[in-house]
Order: C-alpha cells, then structure tokens, then sequence
C-alpha cells in the first residue's frame, strides 16, 4: 500500500506557530493496509475528510510510540504540526493532557464545508468563528 503526502509551503506568518502542513491520502487502487504513524514530539490539528461519510478536526497529541491503524482509500487529511512549545497558545489547553491521544476539537456539519469554504465566499461557518476549544477530559488509563 502506498500513502501520498504533499507538503504546502508555509506563509510567514504561520512559521512561529506551525512547523509543517501536509495532505495526505491513500489511492483508491491500493486498497486496505496498515498504516505505519512514527512517534511524534509535536501536536497538530488534522482535518480528517471521509467523502460521503463525514468530515472532523481532531487535536492529535505528541506521541511516544508508533501508532498502527488500517488505512482505506479514499479519505484524506489536511495536517498542520505545531511548533514545539506553542500548542497551548494556539489551542489554549498544555499537550501533557493530549500525550498519546487524538481529540475531537470542533464538530463540522454534514455539507457545510462545501458552504463555508467555497472559493470567492466569504461567509465563515459558526465553527471557525469562535475559538477552538477542546474538552480533553482525564487521560485514558
């Protein structure tokens, strides 16, 4: 199985807060396999598009150990990593609580991407114009 992943340049702008942005996704022809993720020291946010299924924005933590899972085709993630040391600025919460976990952030409806994000508009959803705000809850023992 083969993943594709592109990097996008960085702005200016974004460099003090975010260290990488990528798309990644699996080819429709490759099938199912397992996905091989290395251990990670930062944070980043993932917008997670599963076409005709749904679409979510997840926190994943700093990771100390590789994470397995299977892959489809299909579906594609948006990720941007955070600088070391800048997650609790950006998400207001510390990543000691996000270590090894990945944690819904906000919720998008069905169908709202295509209204809220559509080249030329300029109409923000409910979701982006508010702070992210994330509900970590105790770590799972």
């Amino acid at each position: 199985m083969r993943i594709d992943e592109r990097r996008i340049p960085i702005s200016g702008a974004l460099r003090p807060w975010i260290s990488d942005i990528s798309v990644t996704t699996i080819p429709i022809h490759d099938g199912e396999g397992t996905v091989v993720e290395p251990p990670d020291h930062s944070a980043a946010l993932a917008l997670r598009i599963f076409p005709g299924e749904y679409t979510d924005l997840v926190v994943m933590g700093p990771r100390t150990r590789a994470l397995y899972h299977v892959g489809k085709p299909g579906p594609f993630c948006v990720s941007a990593r955070i600088q070391p040391g800048h997650a609790s600025s950006l998400l207001g919460h510390t990543v000691a609580g996000l270590r090894e976990r990945i944690v819904p952030s906000v919720p998008i409806p069905p169908g709202s991407m295509n209204a809220s994000y559509s080249a030329g508009s300029s109409r923000r959803s409910r979701a982006c114009s508010r702070p992210c705000r994330l509900d970590i809850g105790p770590a799972p023992t």
